[in-house]
């Protein structure tokens, strides 16, 4: 139980984060919040390592293809986030969780020796109970246009992929460069970094953006939303594996609601609120089993 303890930890800060962000929004251009949360973040994880960052880089560089690609990926993961986000947290949150679960789902599946079909059947039961959720979202709570809305699910399985496969390479990354998780984390921000400078508005820049309201608030962020989070999913993708990571994550979304419902940012729904109950138990069955198989 002890190797999942970072993963469960990722997933109730994570969605605590989600909050964060939203009233952080309200005073901050995203891309300058992203911008700054990311350097901060960066300066704290080469602190901690301030004794080692020469041999750091020098293990990321036996695997540099890999730490592009990582680098790549951390990039799309919080591009999609951000304009997913912008139009609809909840759904981008649902879609984004559920996709990268359910690739966790169809490759645990694939790596046992004894195909159990039955588990695939879960995994198409979570889907078309997102898809529910989905429907049942637009309809009740946003009026969007069918660009806006192709461009949300876009963003949601973009994001879900990307967040997948960077579970998969970042785990490849550090058994063969032998980093710990803080130094990945040290030197993945890099690419995202120079994208944020790159993109981010310049006509937002005036004396009020750094007050000092702000900068509390960009280093809260950079607290809960970057550096805790991401320190936890790190440490969860290598002690629990990148797939039993995946699945776990898949909970975020239904205590991201919760949490919404009970700060007041959305009003309650029972059938949602159902619907992402059977979401979290499509998700959590296939880990639960194994647990319960493994302590048998």
């Amino acid at each position: 139980m002890k190797k999942y303890l970072p993963s469960i930890l990722y997933v109730i800060i994570t969605a605590a984060s989600v909050l964060l962000i939203h009233f952080a929004n309200a005073n901050i251009a995203p891309l300058w919040l992203l911008l700054f949360s990311t350097t901060l973040a960066t300066i704290y994880f080469h602190s901690v390592n301030i004794h080692a960052l020469k041999n750091m880089y020098r293990l990321a560089w036996i695997d540099k293809s890999r730490w592009l690609l990582v680098m790549i990926l951390v990039a799309l993961i919080w591009l999609t986030t951000f304009y997913g986000s912008s139009i609809s947290p909840s759904i981008f949150m649902v879609l984004y969780f559920s996709v990268a679960a359910f690739l966790g789902l169809v490759t645990t599946i694939r790596q046992q020796q004894e195909k159990k079909y039955s588990l695939l059947i879960v995994g198409l039961g979570m889907l078309l109970t997102v898809s529910f959720i989905i429907v049942i979202m637009l309809n009740q709570t946003f009026k969007l246009a069918p660009k806006t809305t192709l461009l949300l699910l876009m963003y949601g399985v973009i994001g879900g992929v990307t967040s997948f496969l960077y579970m998969r390479q970042s785990y490849l990354f550090s058994k063969k460069t032998t980093l710990k998780p803080t130094q990945i984390l040290a030197v993945r921000f890099w690419l995202l970094i120079g994208i944020c400078i790159l993109l981010a508005p310049m006509h937002e820049v005036r004396p009020s953006l750094l007050n000092i309201w702000n900068i509390i608030i960009i280093v809260m962020v950079s607290i809960i939303s970057l550096i805790l989070p991401l320190y936890f999913n790190q440490k969860g993708i290598i002690e629990a594996g990148p797939e039993i990571n995946a699945i776990i994550g898949g909970y975020t979304p239904a205590l991201t609601y919760l949490l919404a419902v009970i700060c007041m940012l959305q009003p309650f729904h029972l059938d949602l609120f159902l619907l992402y109950c059977l979401v979290a138990f499509f998700i959590g069955w296939p880990f639960l089993k194994k647990m319960h198989s493994t302590h048998r």
